[in-house]
């Protein structure tokens, strides 16, 4: 399977005339080795940077003698070129780009070439478009992180590769996993990679958000109009009585609200047809909104009145504390003690200098006072409040009695002249009038039963969305693909170099919190507790490896694509020897040779993977490992920055 590799690592001179290129076979392993110092590890940074990292890491042997870097990419017959500009003086990054793409990318022979096309965030987005990664934001996965960006090609980097340090770290598998934040954003992303979430699931998600809200507004309004009917309740029931009164109806209606409307919509709709014109129907609508305005302004001042009680049972809960302190500060005679600076307020005693201790006694004293006495004058003045608030709600109350009267009296069968209707038929059609109208205009009979529908529709499709959506379900998913990537880690850890004490315990690799533990019968061991940098690399080797396979296996939008930066770091400090170690039958070391043994056979298993390998050692005797080594940088003037490249 042909899945995105790197085909060049490239490099221009600082003045920008001269260019240097790093080929790689794809689908296989390559390795450079060389000497401390001779830029291998740089190459991490460099695909790190032209892979939009928000700061330049570049070392600075490498930053200050090049002008651009590059990467080539290549799936199959399709390549991508990526260079950045390194950073001026002391700027964090640069966001000029060149981005070219096609079946045959001509690399320019000088920088001189380059006119920059785009800007970092442009290139990235450019090339998730090659690598299928879809449009998602991280909370539309999980709503309860605190990253709200776009799952990102950046967000897969960590699994691309690992330096020096990582390698081997007893905290994070993760290059990068130091910062708290983009651990979050790269722990929300994974699922993604891993084919847990995908862009379906992503837009059921959004639509079961919708759905929810609507589902509030139906309730909210079914809510509303429930409270004006209740509060109508009178006006509805007496509908009633006169629709027997001119016989449309035999049954008194006696029941809750939504029965008695039910049997006012039966009698409209009970087979007496006639068209009915409301009288004064403007008239009726102003005194309708008047009273709307009514209400709002009963619940302000009920608001305010209960605001007001609280208040005032706080004060009284105050005032009971201060008064019982100031009648044990009466009982020593305190507050009324003569402020005299010379003589102490508790004892009497003569004072022959002041003290600052006394000053503030007296001080405290004297605020408690004033506060307890404002207290005792605020309280009634609450009460006074009120009462006022009570009285404006009996006004108001009695301004809505008179305006239902006149809207019953706009809408009676007995005009306002005093003259009656001539005939049972005109009584019977003024009620239905009075009834269709109170229907319609009152408790919008028909959007209540629209409404209803609607409720009835939205819970039905929420709970079968929840049931796909469901937490337990995506939460099955992921354990799943858990399970399964453990497994492929612990069966590839039993071909590493690992402590015997856990050998045959199966790993845990937690996709939550990217951890990994080794699962023995009494607990869960994770990594830092497991010590030696020998375990720490395995356990880094065996779940990088397992993720790749995983990816490769479900054709995941994440490159095909591993570094390792010195795996020889548990067994040789490159540090102390500065030369390229050269191991052969003499210093052979079996454990080291294990995971170089496995790499070659995983690209086999594993097609499309490439292995990139920056190593302090070479093993001479090794054929498969000669091979694979694409450049030796073991002489002074040999490494990834030519000689004359540096001032």
């Amino acid at each position: 399977m042909n899945r995105w590799n790197i085909r060049k690592i490239i490099l221009f001179s600082k003045t920008g005339d001269l260019k240097k290129e790093l080929e790689f076979d794809l689908n296989a392993v390559n390795i450079i080795t060389g000497r401390s110092h001779s830029g291998k590890s740089s190459i991490v940074d460099i695909i790190d940077y032209c892979a939009g990292s928000s700061k330049c890491s570049i070392p600075a042997m490498v930053r200050d003698n090049t002008s651009w870097v590059g990467i080539l990419w290549q799936k199959e017959n399709m390549q991508v070129l990526v260079c950045r500009r390194m950073p001026k003086n002391n700027a964090k990054q640069s966001g000029d780009i060149y981005y070219l793409s096609g079946s045959d990318v001509r690399i320019p022979e000088s920088a001189s070439e380059f006119t920059p096309n785009m800007n970092v965030d442009s290139s990235i987005l450019k090339f998730e478009a090659q690598l299928g990664i879809e449009d998602i934001k991280n909370d539309e996965i999980n709503t309860k992180k605190i990253d709200s960006k776009r799952v990102s090609f950046r967000h897969c980097m960590p699994f691309l590769l690992q330096d020096d340090h990582s390698i081997i770290s007893k905290v994070n598998l993760f290059r990068g996993m130091d910062d708290a934040r983009k651990r979050v954003g790269i722990t929300d992303a994974l699922p993604y990679f891993l084919g847990v979430i995908n862009q379906e699931i992503v837009r059921k998600k959004s639509e079961l958000k919708a759905k929810r809200q609507e589902l509030k507004y139906v309730e909210l309004a079914l809510e509303k109009r429930n409270k004006v009917l209740k509060e109508d309740f009178a006006l509805a029931k007496s509908l009633i009585d006169e629709a027997r009164q001119v016989g449309l109806a035999t049954d008194d209606g006696l029941g809750d609200i939504d029965k008695i409307v039910r049997t006012l919509s039966e009698i409209r709709s009970s087979g007496f047809n006639v068209t009915v014109e409301i009288p004064d129907s403007e008239l009726i609508f102003e005194y309708l909104e008047k009273e709307k305005n009514l209400n709002n302004e009963i619940e302000a001042l009920n608001h305010q009145i209960r605001e007001l009680t609280k208040y005032k049972d706080l004060a009284y809960s105050y005032s009971e504390g201060q008064g019982e302190l100031r009648r044990r500060l009466e009982v020593v005679k305190i507050i009324e003690q003569p402020q005299n600076g010379h003589v102490c307020p508790l004892c009497d005693s003569v004072i022959a200098d002041d003290f600052e201790i006394v000053e503030d006694v007296k001080h405290s004293l004297s605020q408690i006072s004033n506060e307890l006495s404002n207290l005792e004058s605020e309280v009634p003045k609450i009460d006074t409040y009120i009462n006022e608030k009570n009285r404006k709600i009996q006004e108001l109350r009695e301004e809505k009695r008179n305006l239902k009267i006149l809207i019953r009296g706009l809408t009676s069968e007995v005009g306002t002249d005093g003259t009656r209707l001539l005939s049972e038929q005109q009584k019977q059609a003024t009620v239905i009038g009075r009834i269709s109208f109170y229907l319609d205009f009152m408790v919008g009979e028909h959007n209540s039963r629209v409404d209803k529908i609607a409720l009835i529709l939205l819970s039905k499709e929420i709970d079968e969305l929840e049931s796909e959506l469901g937490h337990d379900s995506l939460t099955e998913e992921l354990f799943k693909v858990r399970k399964h990537i453990s497994r492929i880690a612990s069966d590839i850890l039993s071909e590493l170099p690992f402590d015997e004490r856990y050998r045959g315990n199966d790993l845990d690799f937690n996709p939550n919190d990217l951890s990994v533990s080794v699962e023995t019968a009494e607990r869960n061991v994770p990594m830092r507790e497991i010590g030696s940098d020998e375990n720490y690399l395995s356990l880094h080797v065996a779940v990088l490896s397992a993720l790749h396979r995983y990816f490769s296996e479900h054709n995941a939008p994440v490159p095909s694509v591993l570094v390792f930066d010195q795996l020889s770091r548990p067994y040789y400090n490159s540090d102390e020897d500065s030369e390229e170690l050269e191991i052969g039958e003499e210093n052979d070391n079996d454990r080291l040779r294990k995971y170089f043994e496995f790499i070659f056979k995983e690209v086999k298993v594993n097609l499309g993977l490439q292995v990139i390998i920056l190593e302090h050692a070479f093993f001479k005797d090794f054929p498969s490992y000669v091979d694979a080594t694409k450049y030796r940088w073991s002489r002074l003037d040999e490494g990834l920055i030519p000689a004359e490249w540096i001032n």
